[in-house]
């Protein structure tokens, strides 16, 4: 196409055409264009062993489109849009069975992405976007069917496509994808799995923790689990009680062992008790009892709680 503006349009239309072209149909300018054409391709494949023979048999006349043994040098030596035409034909599928092995295949993959064809942050898109080019090239494919052939069933399904994802996608995104897709359909399906995604970048942006959620893309394992480690220990301490003699949380009265001759109570400053255990609590903070009686304290009580 770089020697060329008409050589593009040109290679398009050979590919698709229904009969030979000869040199008769060509203009001169046109067989300049298909001569080196012909050395383009050639050059192109020949690292390529079947397309090399291929071209090969071409050049000495041998069809590549029929199942006959025609010789027609005059056709087809140098022709380099008769070749293409031929090539195209012979790596198109031809036939209904053809199609179906090649449905079939699609329909069973699971895309599982190499480190180097995606990263943690971005599995999800990278997963659809594998999914969406293999269902592009399929349908491609069909399209090189003959006009004759009936493609009713041919094309991949939406129930084959959602298959496909959730097989394809991490277990903690299958999850979240089953239970808050707002459809059935693939499209449902990938739009609620990129939702999860933008989820997680924005819990990354914002500072919160995403080492588990991006761990589990990795390799998943069983049903998710939680490290308590992540809490300090005044919360675990918090939910387990405080004990009574030393005033810690991280342990109940019946384990401590701390030694009560060196606590020092916050309240009267002494040693061998805490400050709930003062016996000067009853009093004012002068020691003259200046606290006040609470309303509920019965006749003949002598102590009164400090309110």
């Amino acid at each position: 196409m770089q020697a060329s503006l008409e050589l593009g349009n040109e290679i398009e239309h050979a590919s698709k055409w229904p009969g030979p072209l000869t040199w008769s149909e060509m203009t001169l300018h046109q067989r300049a264009r298909s001569m080196r054409l012909f050395a383009i391709v050639k050059s192109t494949f020949a690292s390529h062993a079947r397309t090399s023979a291929l071209i090969n048999a071409f050049s000495e006349g041998i069809s590549l489109a029929s199942s006959n043994v025609d010789m027609n040098p005059g056709v087809q030596i140098s022709n380099g849009f008769e070749l293409i035409r031929q090539l195209t034909l012979e790596y198109s599928i031809r036939t209904r069975s053809e199609a179906l092995t090649f449905r079939t295949a699609l329909a069973n993959r699971t895309f599982a992405l190499s480190a180097s064809e995606t990263s943690p942050s971005s599995i999800v898109t990278d997963t659809i976007r594998r999914i969406d080019y293999e269902s592009a090239r399929y349908q491609k494919l069909i399209g090189t069917l003959p006009a004759s052939v009936n493609t009713v069933g041919l094309q991949m399904a939406e129930p084959d496509l959602v298959s496909i994802l959730l097989r394809s996608l991490p277990d903690s995104v299958k999850s979240f994808v089953v239970h808050h897709s707002d459809g059935e359909s693939y499209t449902s399906y990938r739009n609620a799995a990129q939702r999860w995604e933008r989820q997680q970048r924005m819990f990354s942006d914002l500072g919160v923790s995403n080492k588990k959620h991006f761990s589990q893309l990795e390799s998943p394992v069983g049903p998710e689990s939680y490290d308590m480690t992540e809490y300090d220990d005044d919360m675990i301490s918090a939910m387990s009680g405080t004990c009574n003699t030393c005033g810690s949380r991280k342990h109940t009265t019946e384990q401590c062992t701390a030694d009560i001759n060196k606590i020092k109570c916050f309240k009267c400053h002494k040693r061998g008790h805490i400050s709930k255990n003062c016996p000067e609590r009853s009093r004012g903070s002068d020691g003259k009892g200046a606290g006040k009686k609470s309303k509920g304290v019965h006749k003949g009580d002598n102590h009164s709680v400090a309110l």
